[in-house]
């Protein structure tokens, strides 16, 4: 039988994480299903089930750059009543990640994983600052 709302193990040690991808995350209950992105949906979700405090981070071509607007920042969302904070960033925000890592130290992340594209697994990298990082390149990239 599949539970479509898994409890969160409490024997699991509940961590910080920020996880960077390609975006826009699916709206829930959308039929709208893009390839890079669910890299970063697949990872998000069961870390949320798993009752971790996540922060998403999407790279987006229409992004605005952080810095540019008032009120850009994470915001909150939600899956199946797991919370979760998300972000829209630019790919100058990548390239230039000084306001970006701002946003990821005031969340205070324990890890960070970059999934499904190379900008994002190398962000990642840029942004531990000697924390762990998962880097999920999947096909090939040095071929």
């Amino acid at each position: 039988m599949h539970n479509s709302n898994p409890r969160p193990d409490p024997s699991v040690k509940k961590r910080g994480i920020v996880l960077l991808g390609a975006g826009p995350l699916a709206e829930p209950g959308s039929s709208h299903a893009p390839g890079v992105p669910n890299r970063l949906w697949n990872f998000l979700q069961p870390a949320l089930a798993a009752g971790h405090r996540c922060l998403a981070v999407s790279i987006e071509p229409d992004a605005a750059p952080l810095g540019e607007g008032a009120g850009v920042g994470p915001v909150s969302k939600s899956w199946q009543n797991h919370a979760f904070q998300a972000l829209s960033v630019a790919v100058d925000d990548c390239k230039q990640p000084a306001a970006l890592k701002q946003v990821v130290e005031a969340f205070g992340p324990e890890v960070l994983m970059g999934a499904g594209t190379l900008q994002a697994s190398a962000t990642a990298c840029r942004l531990a600052g000697g924390r762990p990082v998962w880097a999920d390149l999947f096909g090939d990239p040095p071929a």
